[in-house]
């Protein structure tokens, strides 16, 4: 069984969530990301990255539609592994998630993203900041 070390400092994670605050991806810049035009890639830049022993930790603030969502994306340092879901819980809970990984969000507000350049995985967890989710399904 593979497993992975986790060490999760809190300084290193006030530091992403102030970032996170003064600094929001905006809706443009999220509709660019998902598109898979140029842009400027979290993951790539310092301010929004910090690493956990083996975990690689991206915090945003995003602009939806609807309104401002915190962005998780965790992966595995040079790993093709999936982060453990415990490991998941934990770096939740020290970003203020309000909702419990993983059966606190709905689809599709959680889901696996593989790297195209990197041998890599991660888990990416999108929660708006008051935990409401409703607001942001759209009825059929």
């Amino acid at each position: 069984m593979d497993t992975s070390i986790l060490i999760i400092d809190s300084k290193e994670v006030q530091r992403l969530k102030d970032n996170a605050k003064w600094n929001p991806v905006s809706l443009e810049s999220v509709r660019k990301l998902v598109k898979g035009e140029p842009g400027i890639i979290p993951g790539d830049q310092e301010d929004f990255t910090m690493t956990a022993g083996e975990y690689k930790i991206v915090y945003t603030y995003e602009e939806q539609e609807q309104g401002i969502c915190r962005h998780l994306s965790v992966s595995i340092n040079g790993r093709d592994l999936l982060p453990s879901p415990l490991g998941i819980r934990m770096i939740c809970e020290e970003f203020g998630f309000i909702n419990q990984f993983p059966d606190g969000f709905p689809e599709p507000f959680i889901w696996k993203e593989k790297f195209k350049v990197k041998d890599q995985m991660a888990i990416n967890i999108l929660e708006p900041l008051d935990g409401n989710f409703l607001k942001f399904i759209k009825e059929n």
